[in-house]
């Protein structure tokens, strides 16, 4: 059983501090199981389970936006947040392919005596993790925040690296965020025969400010590697300097192209829409202009750099300013290229689709996709069910979180449709001006796909259907106990099949989200011949005799006996 007193303080100390809507992953193997919760008391409330016995349980380092399901981890360039950073040093020349390892922990100690001082240390069994605590988390939704905080993560391990060497020793580079680490109190299985524990060593409590910690750095150390949150950002080392200069040409370009209002926005001497005169609008608006425009990134910086020179304002030569700038401008452009993609979409007939040799789910595959860049979030699917009085939308994100949207009213109303959203997947999504909002609406209703087996909205005519799928998505039990304890089908010695009534409920709404009464259900399953009977059960966790009604499903309904 996992150990809880040192699994907690470990998960308190990483994910205590994370936001609503961000989710902390426990991922197993043999099994290779992603688990998502959304606080650590959720998670603490599965490590207790028998499930999590004899298994190898790691914890993801950074947050992820979404729940992404069981067979799934979040990418480096999609998590949340970090609050943390770590090291995995391995100690000894067992269970290892490299040998030019620490021999004892108290050797690797001895190293990082040099370092700041870590706030936890966990012995893996094969040597140690090591974490530095964020007295507040480091957001890494945007790009180039994503860019930055991988950026640190590489370089403080770099750092370390470089004292390990200097006794000739090696440290394996574990920087990336989507790394997953030993969960304390668990054990590590890596040598079947002769397990190991995961212990907590120490836990000190201190916190650290990252920006302080990016700064102890060397300045001659630095990051090598290309992340996928920097190929993604499209942000690379700026060159910042107050001498920088845009190229004539390109400058006058500009001028001729968007004319007074480009010149405005240069000069920094007329109010933008709103009234705002801030630097970072005047900023945001330039960068826009580029963007539009085609100019790169080196060249974007250069014109905000001389604009920002010519009004003789703070020039704010920091990398991450410049880059999050860019970055911003890049995506609000892409989302208006996706604004009209969509709309180009909604346009295409079927027969042009067909000429185009573009099938109706490829179709709807595209439009999904637009979808998503111009919401922000990952739109897997849209499911419309039709039952009276109105049909009822539902909305698949993120792998696996079910958004239960209403009617078309709540569609057409986008307050109400980023409050449901919010309320679900802890994603905010952006503002859209009322006719763009109006011709995205149609396209999620256009996208929709119809709920199979759901027909006139009379669930009784697909109950037949829906049984068959139930029992090939379920395992047939043939011990009655254990079945009845689980809720789950059962056959008898006869090969009768039976149902638990509330576990067909909950399977239907999970998979087709409709929410059923009960003696609805009870009453469809009539309709359909299965046979209600009160049958008794033998729990074996309380060896008490407990009777409860299950239904007998007809044998033709039965997989393998129509």
């Amino acid at each position: 059983m996992v150990d809880l007193t040192q699994a907690r303080p470990f998960l308190d100390a990483i994910f205590g501090n994370a936001a609503a809507g961000e989710f902390l992953l426990l991922w197993t193997l043999p099994d290779r199981r992603s688990a998502w919760f959304a606080d650590v008391d959720a998670a603490c409330a599965a490590l207790a389970a028998p499930s999590y016995e004899n298994k190898d349980v790691y914890a993801g380092m950074c947050t992820s936006p979404a729940d992404m399901g069981a067979s799934r981890r979040c990418d480096a360039a999609n998590v949340a947040s970090m609050g943390c950073l770590w090291a995995d040093i391995d100690v000894g020349s067992g269970g290892h392919k490299k040998e030019n390892y620490p021999a004892t922990i108290e050797d690797a100690m001895e190293v990082l005596k040099t370092y700041p001082k870590p706030s936890m240390v966990i012995s893996t069994g094969h040597g140690i993790h090591v974490y530095w605590l964020f007295r507040e988390r480091f957001l890494t939704a945007r790009p180039a925040d994503n860019a930055a905080a991988a950026e640190l993560a590489e370089r403080w391990q770099r750092w370390l690296l470089r004292g390990m060497q200097s006794k000739g020793w090696s440290l394996d580079m574990t920087w990336d965020l989507a790394r997953i680490l030993r969960v304390p109190g668990t054990m590590n299985w890596k040598d079947k025969a002769h397990p190991l524990p995961v212990a907590l060593l120490e836990n000190n409590n201190t916190q650290y400010d990252w920006l302080e910690l990016s700064k102890r750095i060397p300045a001659d150390i630095h990051a090598e590697a290309h992340t996928t949150a920097t190929k993604a950002s499209g942000i690379g080392a700026l060159k910042l300097s107050e001498d920088r200069v845009l190229n004539g040409d390109v400058f006058n370009a500009l001028q001729l192209r968007f004319r007074q209002k480009f010149t405005d926005s240069f000069q920094r001497t007329k109010p933008l829409a709103g009234g705002d005169q801030s630097p970072s609008a005047y900023d945001a608006s330039l960068a826009m202009y580029g963007v539009i425009a085609g100019l790169d990134d080196q060249q974007i910086a250069d014109l905000l750099i001389m604009s920002r020179r010519n009004a003789a304002q703070d020039l704010k030569l920091r990398q991450d300013y410049y880059a999050n700038t860019i970055s911003s401008a890049r995506r609000e452009a892409k989302k208006s290229e996706s604004i009209e993609d969509l709309i180009n979409q909604s346009k295409s007939t079927p027969e042009a689709q067909e000429a185009l040799n573009i099938s109706p789910e490829e179709a709807r595959a595209r439009m999904l996709d637009s979808l998503s860049t111009v919401l922000g979030v990952h739109v897997d699917r849209i499911v419309k069910y039709d039952v009276d009085p109105d049909p009822m939308f539902w909305m698949e994100v993120g792998g696996s979180r079910r958004v239960k949207i209403g009617t078309v009213d709540i569609i057409m109303e986008l307050r109400k449709f980023k409050n449901k959203v919010m309320a679900t997947v802890g994603a905010l999504l952006p503002d859209f001006k009322r006719p763009e909002w109006e011709k995205i609406a149609q396209l999620i209703v256009n996208c929709a796909e119809t709920a199979e087996g759901i027909v006139d909205g009379k669930f009784e005519d697909s109950t037949k259907s829906l049984v068959n799928e139930y029992l090939l998505a379920t395992k047939i039990g043939d011990d009655a106990n254990e079945a009845a304890a689980l809720g789950m089908p059962f056959a008898d010695k006869e090969g009768k099949v039976f149902i638990a009534l509330e576990s067909l409920k909950q399977w239907i709404y999970y998979t087709r989200h409709q929410d059923i009464k009960l003696q609805d259900l009870a009453q469809f399953l009539a309709n359909i011949g299965c046979v209600t009977k009160q049958m008794r059960f033998s729990m074996r966790a309380s060896g008490k005799q407990v009777s409860r009604r299950v239904w007998q499903v007809p044998s033709d309904l039965v997989p393998g006996n129509g």
